[in-house]
């Protein structure tokens, strides 16, 4: 009994020594100037100005969702992108709505247009509405988002029942009734 347990922490002693071994290997490996674990520049980190831009923390989560996917998106990636210095442009869909994204020859995004039915509505522009309308009824809400050049616009357009009639209306993300 007394040779099997000295043989099995032999066994186990030696095992860690080899593992060791090819931890440092792999850590002498990662310091060459060529490392396979090199950091590339992320489709995220290049479009982070984009996504700090467009999604705010009350967005809708259908909306927020495919906007990371615009942000993440890797355009040198795609079949038909062959490195053009023409914007290169990409339509990301969901069952609420679309996100056309126009991309630069490196991924980055230039401009987008988005449009997304039954979203939620920010608290400001829900309480604005509801303010100018007491007696409204929500029936449908839509939300209209471009961006270009570092700055975004967006827009709300929301169908109400206020006493008998319909009413549309369009509200910016601020709650100011347009």
């Amino acid at each position: 009994m007394k040779t099997i347990l000295l043989l099995t922490a032999t066994l186990f002693i030696a095992q860690l020594g080899f593992s060791q071994s090819e931890t440092a290997n792999l850590l002498a490996l990662n310091t060459k100037k060529e490392s396979p674990y090199m950091v590339k520049k992320s489709p995220r980190l290049l479009n982070a100005d984009y996504i700090d831009q467009v999604t705010e923390r009350s967005m809708a989560n259908h909306v927020r969702a495919l906007e990371l996917q615009v942000s993440n998106f890797d355009v040198t990636s795609a079949s038909a992108y062959k490195g053009k210095a023409k914007p290169f442009e990409v339509v990301f869909q969901s069952n609420k709505g679309f996100i056309k994204a126009f991309y630069d020859e490196n991924g980055k995004v230039l401009e987008t247009v988005e449009k997304f039915k039954d979203v939620k509505l920010p608290n400001a522009v829900r309480d604005n509405i509801f303010k100018a309308y007491s007696n409204a009824t929500l029936l449908r809400t839509d939300y209209y988002a471009s961006y270009k050049n570092g700055s975004v616009e967006k827009t709300y357009e929301v169908t109400i029942k206020n006493n008998k009639s319909k009413i549309k209306i369009r509200v910016n993300s601020n709650g100011e009734i347009l």
